[in-house]
């Protein structure tokens, strides 16, 4: 979903069949391609954490795509990946040419959010 809505991808490549070069260029300086996965790779996305108020329990759930952005969007990108967001999860190009999936099955989006992470980095002297 990141590479279709943002044109980006990580140093594995994946998604690299849904970048459109025009959105790339869009989101090249914006989005950050080296976050280090659990796998050592760089990538500009990973699933999330999202606290579902519907669920009875309040055990979060992964069911969310974050995408890395070295400064915040412009208003003109977040429209462009709400619209490509909303597209992705209606047409499903993941799932085409994929012998095991007899029908498509559309996502359901429920809304987007703009989550700053702070690190606080903190270094100690040791004397030998």
């Amino acid at each position: 979903m990141c590479a279709y809505c943002t044109g980006q991808i990580g140093q594995c490549g994946v998604g690299s069949e849904f970048i459109d070069e025009k959105i790339a260029s869009i989101f090249e300086d914006f989005v950050d391609c080296y976050v280090m996965d659990d796998d050592g790779c760089g990538r500009p996305a990973s699933i999330w954490s999202t606290d579902d108020p519907e669920r009875k329990e309040r055990k979060p759930t992964y069911n969310s795509v974050a995408i890395f952005f070295c400064q915040r969007p412009t208003p003109k990108q977040i429209d462009i990946m709400k619209t490509r967001a909303k597209e992705f999860a209606e047409n499903r190009p993941d799932e085409e040419g994929k012998s095991w999936v007899e029908k498509k099955h559309p996502m359901e989006i429920k809304g987007f959010h703009l989550v700053s992470q702070h690190v606080r980095t903190v270094s100690t002297t040791l004397l030998f």
